[in-house]
C-alpha cells in the first residue's frame, strides 16, 4: 500500500512536471512567433506590423496636445549594390546601416524596418515641421558613412519623407501614405534629399481600396489612352504617337499612370489592362489608316516585364493586330532599361519573336540603368530612347552634353534611331538637331493629346507629317493627309 501510494506522488509530480514543461515551452513558442510576427528577422528591428501597430496608439491618443514626428528613410540606389556585389553582401550592408540608425537615434524615438531598404523613425519629440526636417538631416548623416565591402570602400545616401502625425490623421495607413508621398517626392528631387509632407502630395489613390477601385474602372471603362508626338527636329513633322493610359477618375479626376500601373502589376489587373491598352491603340490605328490613306505613323505601347515573360504574350499581340488588320511595323513595343534585367531569357524568346513578326521595338530610359550595352546587342532593338533626365541640362552641363552626345553616337553606330524624351524649349531642341538626333518629343510640341485632340493636329496639319530622318524604322507619312 505505501508502494502504490509512493508510485502515486511520483506519478502526480512528473506529470505536473511535464505539464510545467509542455507550458514553458507553449509560452516559449507563443514568445517566438510573436516576436519573429513584430520582428524584422534581418536587422533585429521592429517591423512593419509593429510599426502599424505604434502608429494606431498614436492615432488613438491623437486627443492629446502636441504632435509627433514620424520619418521614412530609404537607402538610395539600393538595387545597385545588390546587382553589383549580390544579395548576401546587400544583407550585411543593410545591417550596417541599421546600425548607424539606430546608433544616431534619440532615447524617445522607437526605429523600424520597415521593408526593403526602408526604415521609420517615430519621434515624440519632434513635435514642428523644422524639428523632424533637423532629426531627418541627423539620420541621413548617420548613414552617409564609408562601409568596406570586400576590397571597395562604399558610401550610400538616404533619402527622407517626412510627417507630422496630427489631428489630420485618422488611421495609420494614413500617416504611412503621407509620409510614402513624401518620400516620392524626394525621390524625385534626387538622392539624399528630405521632404516635409504636404497635402497636395497626397495620393488619389489609397493603396487598400485600390484593386477594387481599378476592378470597377476597368468595368466601367474609365480608362482612357492619350497620345503623345513624335517628331522630327528639322521640321517637327509628325511621324509617330505614344500611347500613354490615363484613368479618369469619377471621384478624383484624371490620374497619371505613375499613381496606378505599380497596383495594377501588384495584382491581376495588368493583364486585362494591358489587353485593353492592345486593343485600344491598334483601334485608334485602323482609324487614322482609314481616314487618312497612306499616313503610316508609328503607335507605340509601353510593356511590362510581366507581359513579356508569358510565351503567349506576342501570338496574342499578333492576333490582335491581324484582327484590327494593322501591318506589324506600325506597332512599337517600348520597354524600359530596368525592364530587360528582369527574367532575361523569357523576355529575349518573346522580343526576338515581336522582331520575326515584323513589330518594331523600343528601349525607354537609355542611359540610366547597368550592364545594358549587353542586352542592346542581344535584344536587337529599333529605337533607343535617350531620358529626360539628361535632356533636362543638355545647354546647362557639359557632362549632359557629352552623355547625349555618345548616346546618339552610339544609337547611330548600331543602326538604332535615337529619340530624345522630354524636350521642354527651343534651345533644347536645337542642341539636338545640332548633334543629328533622329526624332524627339515632349511638350515644346505637345503634351500627351486624347484621340479628338490628336486628330486634329494631324488633319489641320500643325505638326505635319514628312518623311523622317529615322533609319531602321519607316517613321514616315505623305506630305499631308486628307482631312
Amino acid at each position: 500500500m505505501v508502494i502504490a501510494l509512493a508510485v502515486l506522488v511520483l506519478l502526480t509530480i512528473a506529470s505536473c512536471a511535464y505539464a510545467a514543461m509542455s507550458w514553458r515551452d507553449a509560452s516559449s513558442a507563443q514568445g517566438e512567433l510573436e516576436h519573429l510576427a513584430n520582428y524584422d528577422s534581418l536587422t533585429g528591428l521592429q517591423n512593419r506590423v509593429a510599426v502599424r501597430t505604434e502608429l494606431a496608439k498614436l492615432v488613438a491618443e491623437k486627443g492629446r496636445a502636441g504632435r509627433v514626428g514620424v520619418i521614412l528613410l530609404e537607402l538610395d540606389r539600393f538595387a545597385a549594390v545588390n546587382d553589383t556585389y549580390g544579395h548576401d553582401v546587400g544583407d550585411q550592408l543593410m545591417v550596417a546601416a541599421s546600425s548607424q540608425i539606430d546608433k544616431a537615434r534619440l532615447p524617445d524615438e522607437q526605429l523600424f524596418r520597415l521593408g526593403g531598404p526602408a526604415f521609420i523613425v517615430v519621434c515624440p519629440s519632434a513635435i514642428t515641421r523644422d524639428a523632424a526636417l533637423e532629426r531627418a538631416t541627423a539620420l541621413q548623416t548617420a548613414v552617409r558613412v564609408q562601409y568596406r565591402i570586400d576590397h571597395d570602400h562604399v558610401r550610400i545616401s538616404a533619402s527622407a519623407g517626412v510627417v507630422l502625425l496630427d489631428q489630420r490623421h485618422d488611421s495609420a495607413s494614413v500617416v504611412l501614405a503621407d509620409a510614402e508621398a513624401a518620400l516620392r517626392e524626394a525621390n524625385r528631387q534626387g538622392p539624399g534629399t528630405t521632404v516635409a509632407f504636404e497635402v497636395a502630395m497626397r495620393s488619389k489613390i489609397n493603396p487598400y481600396d485600390a484593386e477594387a477601385r481599378l476592378r470597377r474602372a476597368l468595368d466601367n471603362n474609365e480608362f482612357m489612352l492619350m497620345y503623345m508626338p513624335v517628331v522630327t527636329l528639322d521640321d517637327s513633322s509628325l511621324v509617330g504617337v505614344e500611347a500613354v493610359i490615363r484613368w479618369a477618375d469619377p471621384e478624383h479626376g484624371v490620374i497619371a499612370p505613375s499613381e496606378f500601373f505599380e497596383l495594377l502589376e501588384d495584382t491581376d489587373l495588368l493583364g486585362p489592362v494591358g489587353e485593353w491598352i492592345l486593343r485600344e491603340a491598334c483601334s485608334h490605328t485602323r482609324r487614322w489608316m482609314d481616314l487618312y490613306p497612306g499616313l503610316e505613323l508609328v503607335t507605340t505601347i509601353n510593356v511590362s516585364p510581366a507581359q513579356l515573360a508569358d510565351p503567349d504574350y506576342i501570338s496574342w499581340v499578333t492576333r490582335t493586330l491581324t484582327e484590327f488588320d494593322v501591318d506589324p511595323s506600325r506597332l512599337c513595343l517600348e520597354i524600359t532599361e530596368g525592364a530587360i534585367r528582369k527574367e532575361v531569357e523569357n523576355i529575349w524568346w518573346s522580343l526576338r519573336r515581336a522582331k520575326e513578326a515584323g513589330i518594331q521595338l523600343a528601349l525607354d530610359d537609355f542611359g540610366t540603368g547597368y550592364s545594358t550595352f549587353d542586352y542592346i546587342r542581344k535584344f536587337n532593338l529599333d529605337v533607343l530612347k535617350i531620358d529626360k533626365v539628361f535632356i533636362d541640362r543638355i545647354n546647362a552641363s557639359n557632362e549632359d552634353y557629352a552623355i547625349v552626345q555618345q548616346l546618339i553616337s552610339l544609337a547611330h553606330a548600331l543602326d538604332f534611331v535615337a529619340i530624345a524624351e522630354g524636350v521642354d524649349n527651343a534651345e533644347q531642341a536645337a542642341t539636338l538637331a545640332s548633334l543629328n538626333c533622329d526624332l524627339a518629343q515632349g511638350y515644346y510640341w505637345s503634351q500627351p493629346q486624347p484621340l479628338e485632340s490628336i486628330e486634329k493636329v494631324i488633319a489641320r496639319g500643325s505638326i505635319r507629317p514628312a518623311a523622317s530622318r529615322a533609319k531602321k524604322i519607316d517613321w514616315k507619312a505623305p506630305a499631308k493627309p486628307n482631312a
